[in-house]
């Protein structure tokens, strides 16, 4: 009997971790593939190469916070460093821009170029697009796109602090478990010891 009910808290345990598990992963890393590479386009003295990524952290958040874009842009021609610009849109669900900035950058082979855009708190929730455009002698040389999402309510709490809440709860649960099997194993032994 005893040897039955270690293995129901065990099963049981089981599949709380498979649960939390799959939760957590449904809420934290929902888009895979959030790094969008190029559109190379060619003319005859210079070209692009430009990828544009959203970290894994900001592929979902919440109203409030912090969308990280990381453009990662090569250049193929002979000319040397030149100049050129960037140009970041940001679209919201409902096809609103919330950001569009257009930046000068030296380049001579490869450059990385961060921008950090605030969401507004009562920003719509869904599907966000950004989209990045390269321009040279005010012709657009490459482009890129991408998306992230913007999820959850209103209130301030971040995706941080929920999956810290998430932690802590796996955690206890993981002790429980281990103090109930902990308890099982006492008792059986001191049932033993009192038959000997």
């Amino acid at each position: 009997m005893k040897k039955s009910n270690k293995k129901i808290n065990f099963i049981l345990v089981l599949i709380i971790i498979i649960i939390l598990i799959i939760f957590l992963n449904k809420n934290f890393h929902i888009l895979s593939n959030v790094s969008y590479k190029l559109n190379k386009e060619n003319t005859s003295d210079i070209s692009f190469s430009l990828e544009i990524e959203v970290p894994q952290t900001n592929k979902i958040i919440l109203p409030g916070e912090e969308i990280v874009v990381n453009s990662k842009i090569i250049k193929f021609g002979s000319l040397g460093k030149i100049d050129a610009q960037l140009e970041l849109i940001i679209e919201d669900p409902n096809g609103e821009i919330i950001e569009k900035s257009l930046e000068t950058f030296a380049i001579e082979n490869k450059v990385n170029l961060v921008k950090i855009v605030y969401i507004g708190e009562n920003a719509p929730l869904g599907t966000y697009e950004v989209t990045s455009k390269i321009f040279y002698k005010n012709d657009e040389k490459a482009f890129a796109t991408g998306i992230f999402n913007v999820y959850g309510s209103n209130s301030k709490i971040s995706s941080t602090n929920i999956f810290i809440i998430f932690t802590v709860i796996f955690t206890i649960i993981i002790l429980l478990f281990f103090v109930i099997l902990l308890t099982q194993y006492l008792q059986e032994n001191r049932i033993i010891n009192n038959y000997s």
